[in-house]
């Protein structure tokens, strides 16, 4: 039997079978990361913390929508 040692290059790009939903389970940190830094969440986020017409159910329908 053959011992293989996986390994990752940094910068690299993986594919993750299950596409997006698989990735942010082997990927967590990662799709976090983008997702906040998407400026859909951030102009979101900041019409919610304005207090203007915007709820947070909106906001965590967008967020789950981006983060997937």
């Amino acid at each position: 039997m053959k011992i293989c040692t996986p390994g990752a290059l940094e910068g690299a790009f993986a594919s993750v079978i299950g596409g997006a939903p698989a990735a942010a389970v082997v990927f967590p940190d990662q799709v976090f990361k983008e997702t906040n830094l998407d400026p859909r969440v951030d102009q979101a986020r900041k019409q919610l913390r304005s207090g203007r017409a915007y709820y947070q159910k909106d906001f965590d329908e967008l967020y789950q929508k981006v983060y997937a």
